[in-house]
């Protein structure tokens, strides 16, 4: 089946040419599109990227079929301005949810600031742009423990909208899609926009 794919590729992206569909332009000597707010990294699918593809098939037999990189080679998750960082204190209500508990995710969190920070009280401004959930709760836990004693804390992204992808062509719902912490391929991408 792999074999198959493997084959068939290459006639799809072809398919992907001729058919009509929105598409990026962007300069040949780069491979980032900057409109101004954001950044976005391109990934030109070619005949190179088919056949490093292909000898990751033929030298692991578990890889994943992917026109991305490996699901071994992706990195966690890091928080960017915009996203919304849920910051639980536990036996600490009052630091939890100190605005209410009938609020949704998002209303509870807090908006990561232009600078790249977040407060959180006690713990003053932390600066969480660039860092995992992990790193940041390594961060509110050390800083919390002046003022009370092994607290439990636990960090969550409740609302992903700092990095985006945008899928375009040929598919039923093209459009702009959030980055989130589960690791999407291509395939899985085409997918969500409702396939070719």
């Amino acid at each position: 089946m792999k074999y198959i794919f493997v084959l068939l590729l290459p006639l799809m992206l072809i398919g992907c040419t001729i058919t009509p569909g929105s598409h990026i332009s962007i300069p040949a000597d780069t491979n980032q599109f900057t409109d101004g707010k954001m950044t976005i990294n391109v990934i030109q699918i070619n005949g190179d990227v088919v056949r490093e593809q292909k000898a990751i098939l033929a030298t692991d037999t578990q890889a994943p079929v992917s026109l991305a990189i490996t699901e071994r080679e992706i990195p966690p998750y890091t928080i960017g301005i915009g996203d919304v960082v849920t910051v639980v204190v536990w036996e600490h209500p009052e630091l939890t949810s100190p605005l209410g508990q009938f609020r949704s995710s998002d209303e509870q969190g807090n908006i990561v600031y232009e600078d790249g920070t977040i407060f959180f009280p006690y713990a003053g401004s932390v600066e969480v742009k660039g860092k995992t959930v992990s790193q940041v709760r390594k961060m509110i836990t050390q800083r919390l423990t002046k003022f009370i004693e092994n607290p439990q804390v636990d960090v969550r992204v409740a609302g992903y909208k700092s990095q985006k992808y945008i899928v375009s062509g040929d598919v039923q719902q093209p459009g702009v899609y959030p980055i989130n912490n589960v690791p999407q391929r291509i395939l899985d991408a085409l997918n969500l926009a409702g396939g070719l």
